[in-house]
């Protein structure tokens, strides 16, 4: 035994020589030794930087500290992490920026800090060269930050193995568990052979190959499993093999029928691992589906990753070009919830499971893993923390360690139902599982009044009498201008401000703020992302509302093409947003428009151009059963999905119904409310009180980075 562990660890040790360039060394800043630290710059917001027995302390003096260091060469084609230690003042998100000619975005990689503490963190970087520098940006905006030291070691990955092609199982000795039109059918005791069906149609099948991986004496090993054959005891699957080292595997899985809903049925799964000696494990799959084999996918939904049309693929770089785009095995904090779905004919198939740091997500589709010939959706152990694995791969970087005799139990529960997009799955999550409680604010309204009066008063965002969208350093394009959507807002905190004092500083600025906006401007001045025609009823200036509400209506209604569609237009000589996607037009694009139209319309009450803004919203109706998108395109694809776009139909649909009382206009407001649910985070993604309702608002990046 200790013959074959010094073997593996020799052969490791020749692999990472060999990898960095025969045995050269990789670069390491020791910042107890101040001859290091005179080579790193306090380039931006740092007022010095200072050497200590600790470490290089930098001294934070702004909004974006930055700190460049001297280059260094690095092997080439060798993925390296980068290991730093440190203790800042401050908690939140440093970076790292790694270049040779300018720091960019793309060639950064962020992480978290805990403020007050030492930590060593550990982060991946891809291969870099000769010549390249650092940039360090430590958190916060005031105090001090101590960089004891930063190493770098090699990043190995693990080779996956040519994975058997799976197979539909041939179901004998059937044991049927059934909820409503989902039900599962069982082969006897053979563990991951059984099918399931909504309607009486096969969806999916279990992975009748089922195989452990393992880290043993630094060698990677697997372990085929054998599925028990007969009949099942007590509706219990079972699967075995000893592995080549001399441990019993030992899986079981029970499926049992949970009660069925209108929205569609569930069937509850429980899964355990055994193992009789201690292992690090580095593959098992609780559960896996290929989904849809021969035929193509509809809709499809990883709850805050993956929101596809028919057209679509998952990890596609549609919404985001580069390493972000491949997302099949997902840090488990970017799922919004856990659910997972896809939908095939007017039939959905989904999977909803209880959190667990040790298991994560698998959604490929169409299934480029396994190659299937269909789709995989799935968990596996061990989990996904955006560090322990490439997110795109079925391996992580190491093992967990699963003790001998201590049990691996996992529950998960089958979804399916009826329906053409992904609502209904998202309807029966909801419906399961309920909402979480409302987050409390921790401030009395006296409070909420105080701190948004002194925001519009007395921070950067306020320029005299004119205002500002929002404030950064270094960030021109929100420059301060009028803005009567403010002058309302002084005066309702006004109003409710218990403070004469701070009461009479928001009468006056509201004043100064609405003189600044000619009467003409009143209907559409402000900073605001959603405004409402308030102003010119609270400061009386409706006469000249009325005119531009009629000129607004009609510059709405003058976008549309015959079709009804509002293509999108790149801007000549800029990034054309639009290139992605497989239509000129979108959801969200074109909602907003006709939003702008009905509530121009409304407003000025002229009921033909009601009438036609009411017909550019039949021509909403096309886009039904799709995923929300392309709502932003000043910044962010036009294919990327996105809460906003859920917002504008919903917006367009509400007052369609309220000015014809139509209950499928009020239909169609309630599916494209549900199509926002996925953006909104209904577990809490981290151990801390805020988390819980915050949105991720678009699945991509602003110019796909």
């Amino acid at each position: 035994m200790l013959l074959r562990m010094l073997a593996g660890l020799c052969c490791l040790a020749v692999c990472a020589t060999v990898a960095c360039g025969q045995g050269s060394r990789l670069p390491r800043f020791d910042f107890t030794d101040a001859s290091e630290v005179q080579q790193w710059h306090p380039t931006h917001d740092i007022r010095s930087i200072e050497a200590t027995p600790e470490g290089m302390a930098i001294h934070i003096s702004g909004s974006d500290p930055y700190s460049v260091g001297p280059r260094r060469d690095y092997p080439s084609g060798v993925p390296l992490w980068l290991r730093i230690r440190l203790k800042s003042d401050a908690g939140g998100t440093a970076q790292i920026f790694y270049f040779t000619t300018g720091s960019t975005e793309e060639n950064s990689v962020r992480f978290g800090v805990q403020a007050g503490e030492w930590q060593t963190l550990r982060v991946p970087l891809p291969a870099l060269g000769p010549g390249y520098a650092l940039r360090f940006d430590p958190p916060g905006t005031s105090g001090v930050c101590i960089v004891s030291s930063i190493e770098f070691e090699q990043r190995v990955l693990l080779k996956e193995p040519a994975w058997p092609k799976p197979t539909a199982p041939r179901i004998t000795q059937v044991v049927r568990h059934a909820s409503g039109p989902l039900a599962v059918r069982q082969s006897g005791a053979r563990y991951g052979h059984f099918e399931v069906l909504v309607e009486g149609r096969r969806v999916a099948f279990g992975n009748t190959r089922p195989r452990i991986g393992y880290l043993h004496g630094g060698a990677l090993k697997w372990v085929e499993l054998k599925p028990q054959q007969g009949p099942a005891q007590a509706g219990v699957a079972v699967a075995s093999a000893r592995d080549a080292d001399g441990a019993l595997w030992m899986v079981e899985q029970r499926f049992a029928s949970a009660k069925a809903l209108p929205v569609g049925g569930a069937i509850d799964v429980t899964t355990t691992l055994r193992v009789d000696k201690t292992r690090e494990v580095v593959f098992f799959a609780p559960l896996l589906l290929f989904a849809g084999v021969g035929q193509e996918r509809n809709t499809g939904l990883l709850a805050g990753v993956e929101y596809l049309d028919k057209l679509d693929t998952s990890s596609s770089e549609a919404d985001i070009i580069g390493p972000g785009s491949k997302r099949q095995v997902p840090d488990n904090l970017k799922l919004t919830f856990p659910l997972m779905a896809q939908e095939y004919d007017g039939r959905y198939v989904g999977i909803t499971w209880k959190p667990d740091p040790r298991v994560c997500a698998v959604y490929d589709t169409p299934d480029r893993l396994f190659k299937s010939g269909g789709h995989v959706m799935g968990l596996l152990v061990p989990g996904s923390d955006g560090s322990n694995r490439v997110e795109g791969n079925l391996l992580p970087y190491g093992g967990m360690r699963l003790i001998a005799g201590q049990p691996l139990t996992h529950q998960a529960t089958l979804l399916g139902g009826m329906g053409k997009s992904m609502v209904p799955a998202v309807q029966q999550y909801v419906a399961r599982k309920g909402l979480p409680p409302l987050p409390r604010t921790g401030l009395p309204e006296a409070d909420v009044v105080r701190l948004m009066a002194h925001g519009y008063l007395d921070s950067k965002i306020r320029q005299g009498a004119l205002y500002r969208h929002a404030y950064w350093p270094g960030i021109e394009q929100f420059g301060p201008h009028p803005a009567a959507d403010v002058a309302l807002f002084l005066e309702w905190l006004a109003r409710r401000s218990p403070a004469p004092d701070l009461a009479e500083r928001l009468r006056k600025a509201s004043a100064e703020a609405i003189a600044a906006v000619p009467a003409n401007a009143h209907y559409h001045s402000g900073v605001s992302h959603v405004r409402y025609p308030a102003v010119p009823l609270a400061f009386r200036t409706t006469e000249e509302a009325l005119t531009v509400a009629r000129g607004a209506a009609e510059g709405a209604l003058s976008r549309f093409e015959p079709d009804g569609s509002i293509p999108y237009r790149a801007t000549p000589g800029q990034l054309d947003y639009g290139r992605t996607h497989w239509a000129k037009d979108a959801n969200g694009l074109t909602a907003q428009v006709v939003v702008s139209a009905l509530e121009a319309a409304i407003f000025c009450g002229d009921k033909a151009l009601i009438g036609q803004a009411l017909q550019r919203l039949s021509a909403l109706d096309k886009f039904m059963n799709e995923a929300p998108r392309g709502a932003q395109t000043w910044e962010v694809p036009l294919h990327t999905p996105d809460i906003l776009a859920s917002a504008h139909l919903v917006r367009a649909y509400v007052l369609g119904y309220e000015l014809t009382g139509d209950r499928n206009l009020l239909n169609s407001a309630v599916y494209w409310a549900w199509t926002g649910v996925p953006f909104t985070y209904l577990v809490n993604p981290t151990r801390h009180p805020v988390g819980l309702y915050a949105t991720t608002p678009v699945l991509g990046a602003t110019q796909w980075k």
